[in-house]
């Protein structure tokens, strides 16, 4: 297993380099999220996991959840806030710049399918692929969006496309972003829009 970490890890970071709820609806959140655990990444963000899936973060730079114990390579969610990523998500040459990166992993094994989504009220990109891990193809779904200093990261490694895909899908809906990040957010892109018009 720690030789999976060691190429999903790398992957990762590659892409660094290269570029109001009535009564009955808060009730149904509350009870989709009973048997599930919040983690905080650094001030940046939380995020809810279920409570029964394994957690480790001995890496210091990179939390990992299991859902199985017993075969780590059967969904490994790997969360991170990428702090050398730089722009907006939602700004094209940012993204484009970050898909460069995962395309360039060695790993990489095509089927990139890329989608626009909320986290936390604002824009963020939703994208999957396939990974060629020691002649064995996993599928990866991925989220980034902004936090902070940079983008957080939140990606689910499966041996079959689409595993786990309603947990995936809760895990994303219920990050908490600091409110912080969004304000900066919020902040960068009104004065991106306000430099855009003046050169128009």
């Amino acid at each position: 297993m720690r030789k999976l970490i060691r190429r999903v890890v790398p992957l990762i970071f590659t892409i660094f380099i290269v570029g109001g709820c009535s009564h009955n609806e808060t009730s149904k959140v509350k009870n989709e999220y009973t048997n599930y655990k919040t983690y905080a990444f650094a001030d940046d963000f939380t995020y809810k996991v279920p409570a029964n899936w394994e957690f480790n973060d001995s890496s210091h730079r990179n939390f990992f959840h299991y859902k199985n114990k017993y075969d780590h390579s059967d969904g490994m969610l790997n969360v991170l806030c990428a702090y050398g990523a730089e722009g907006l998500v939602s700004d094209k040459y940012s993204f484009d710049t970050w898909i460069r990166g995962v395309k360039s992993g060695n790993d990489y094994a095509g089927e990139i399918k890329i989608t626009i989504v909320k986290v936390d009220g604002q824009e963020a990109k939703r994208y999957s692929h396939r990974l060629k891990i020691e002649n064995q193809i996993y599928y990866i779904d991925n989220v980034v969006f902004n936090c902070i200093n940079g983008w957080g990261y939140v990606g689910l490694l499966t041996l079959n496309k689409g595993d786990y895909s309603d947990r995936f899908n809760r895990i994303i809906n219920s990050i908490d972003i600091n409110e912080d990040a969004k304000s900066t957010t919020k902040a960068t892109m009104e004065t991106t829009e306000a430099t855009t018009k003046a050169y128009k």
